[in-house]
């Protein structure tokens, strides 16, 4: 068997050198081992010298010198691309510009040695991010974090619920999609974390391509969102479970996650819109007062506050995903005040434990009711009750909206108490959640259904009471 580590893992490597008493290597070193002369050549007494001092920075900062060893591929290429001193030199070499632009697929997953390749199709590559950004070259530590940079948005998560359970940015942004020996596509999980960053919230979004020889510059919600100890399925759930009280959902996908994450950020999108015009409009409110001489100094402070909030919801770019349930309760809040401002009635901001949602959520200050129009700001998606709605009936007669509950037959016996003695059975067998007919019931039911019309024509025709 042939041993080529040494490519990478040696200092001073020679390929066509020999080491005596080690069968099957391939090539020699001087250094076992990632040495100074790895990266800085061979010692030369100029090496002490300070006019070699800035030319060794400038070695330092080139990503290709980390490109050189953090890559896949066949060893006579990566021997090839390490006589190339900087990145420039390999994009413009039309003969290893796919080593760089290509990122292996290993069993639905990224092969491993592959961080360069990640990084190349990243982000951070198009925003001058390099590897020696964040990462110490000499003692290998990390010497910036996400919040470093992107500080919009850990202002955001740092008051999120995930945040207070220990979830950290790259639980989400370098899940362990890199495959080397262990780990499996199905349950989102590898051995190393991945260098892409960039989510992509699509339902169809997968991490490699149709052909499965290649990923996709991207990572799907699956792999960010539904790992062992997330939202996925695993043994090691069972420990998070007896830890905290927050819910976890099993089995979720990179669809499920899409449809989550997809009506979060509609919520959001809407409840957005709705803070920003109910703060100009409270803004104005208190113009005009102080137009006729009442100014309320508390009020303006309160509704700046508020539009700091909303900013901040807008700047993190993510329409609220880093703190969902966080950032939905400031939205409201902030609209709450408004309208209360607005309103000219008295204004009572909700205290931090205060789940302002639960309220706000259909009322506009207290005790004031806005029926079904608040019942479609959430359900807008779901009522397809035409025939209902047809008939004048609201949300309301079906429903209770103190308790949010869903109805049982009680309230369908109402109207529909002949079909109901009929059939004997609960509405939902036939009817969809949105109360759509099934079209397949004569599969099953059609001998059940001809003595139910004869039945019904009996009836009407005799013009008698039935039993309900």
């Amino acid at each position: 068997m042939r041993f080529d580590c040494g490519i990478c893992h040696t200092s001073n490597y020679d390929p066509k050198g020999v080491l005596e008493g080690m069968p099957g290597s391939v090539g020699s070193w001087t250094n076992p081992s990632v040495a100074c002369e790895r990266c800085h050549d061979s010692f030369n007494p100029q090496h002490i010298s300070p006019e070699i001092e800035q030319t060794t920075k400038d070695i330092l900062e080139d990503v290709w010198l980390c490109g050189k060893c953090h890559i896949w591929a066949p060893s006579s290429d990566i021997l090839f691309a390490q006589t190339l001193n900087t990145l420039r030199a390999v994009e413009s070499n039309k003969t290893l510009i796919n080593l760089v632009t290509d990122i292996d697929a290993k069993e639905g997953m990224i092969r491993e040695f592959q961080q360069f390749e990640e990084w190349y199709n990243s982000p951070h590559r198009e925003a001058g991010i390099t590897c020696q950004t964040c990462h110490e070259p000499h003692t290998q530590k990390v010497i910036k974090n996400c919040g470093d940079c992107h500080i919009k948005q850990e202002a955001l998560f740092e008051k999120s619920l995930m945040r207070r359970i220990g979830v950290t940015c790259t639980d989400c942004h370098m899940p362990k999609a890199v495959k080397s020996v262990e780990g499996s596509a199905n349950i989102f999980y590898g051995d190393f974390p991945s260098h892409l960053w960039k989510i992509n919230k699509s339902s169809e979004a997968t991490l490699t391509d149709p052909t499965d020889k290649h990923v996709n510059p991207f990572l799907p919600l699956g792999w960010t969102c539904s790992s062992p100890g997330c939202h996925g399925t695993s043994k090691l759930l069972e420990t998070v479970r007896t830890t905290t009280t927050v819910p976890l959902h099993m089995d979720w996908d990179t669809a499920k996650v899409a449809n989550v994450v997809s009506d979060i950020q509609r919520r959001a999108s809407t409840r957005l819109d709705e803070a920003d015009q109910d703060l100009k409009e409270a803004m104005e409110a208190l113009r005009q007062a102080e137009e006729k001489g009442v100014v309320q100094e508390d009020l303006v402070e309160l509704l700046g506050e508020a539009s700091e909030t909303v900013q901040l919801i807008k700047e993190d770019g993510t329409m609220v995903i880093h703190n969902p349930s966080g950032a939905l309760k400031d939205l409201e809040a902030a609209i709450t005040i408004a309208r209360q401002v607005t309103a000219g009635v008295e204004v009572i901001p909700p205290t931090e434990d205060e789940d302002i949602e639960l309220c706000s959520r259909c009322h506009i200050f207290p005790h004031e009711v806005l029926g079904t129009k608040a019942c479609l700001r959430c359900h807008e998606t779901v009522i397809t009750h035409e025939k209902h709605r047809d008939h004048d009936l609201i949300c309301e007669t079906c429903h209770d909206p103190t308790s949010h509950s869903s109805f049982e037959e009680e309230p369908c016996a109402q109207c529909h108490g002949v079909n109901l003695a009929l059939l004997r059975m609960p509405c939902e067998k036939c009817h969809t959640a949105g109360g759509l007919p099934s079209t397949d019931c004569f599969i099953c039911h059609e001998e059940m259904l001809s003595k139910r019309a004869e039945a019904i024509s009996d009836w009407a025709s005799k013009t008698i009471a039935w039993p309900v």
